[in-house]
């Protein structure tokens, strides 16, 4: 891990979500360039499995999936082609079979950053992911998920104070 200046107290809250014994969601905000992305690539990179994915400013549901696809082929190292999705509970559908083959003793750290670009009105994505962590994810003591917005107040609504299964 880098040396990262000033965020002694948000370090400290990322160690303790690390050294958990049960499955841990983490929500992000603030800012754009204020270093959100940069905190949880380089605190978490080296600490086990890690997964990110990125939403695409203006994207469609279809080029977030591809996105998604072609993220799951390059960083989770599969030897099989990874199939095409029609939907976001399809794709984690898919994610929650991966995540199953990999070594259970090492974190599995999630990285979902911009979210809202992802999680579009009709995108369905919220729903589904909702699904995946209360269903599969969460039921992984070493399981980290983390979604990161600088739109903070649609971050606060639909995440922190969400009244669905988040």
């Amino acid at each position: 891990m880098r040396n990262i200046c000033g965020r002694e107290e948000e370090l400290k809250l990322l160690k303790k979500l690390l050294n958990a014994n049960e499955a841990q969601l983490l929500a992000v905000y603030g800012r754009r360039r204020v270093g959100k992305t940069y905190l949880i690539e380089n605190f978490f990179q080296d600490k086990g499995v890690f997964f990110r994915f990125t939403g695409m400013k203006g994207a469609i549901l279809k080029e977030h999936l591809l996105i998604f696809q072609k993220d799951i082929s390059r960083q989770l190292v599969i030897d099989k082609k990874v199939p095409s999705f029609r939907n976001w509970l399809e794709a984690f559908f898919y994610l929650g079979d991966i995540l199953k083959t990999l070594d259970c003793t090492k974190k599995i750290i999630l990285f979902f950053d911009e979210l809202p670009w992802i999680a579009t009105r009709k995108s369905g994505f919220l729903k589904a992911l909702e699904h995946f962590w209360n269903h599969t994810f969460s039921k992984n003591q070493n399981a980290i998920l983390v979604v990161c917005g600088s739109a903070a107040s649609w971050m606060i609504e639909k995440i922190v104070y969400n009244k669905g299964g988040l």
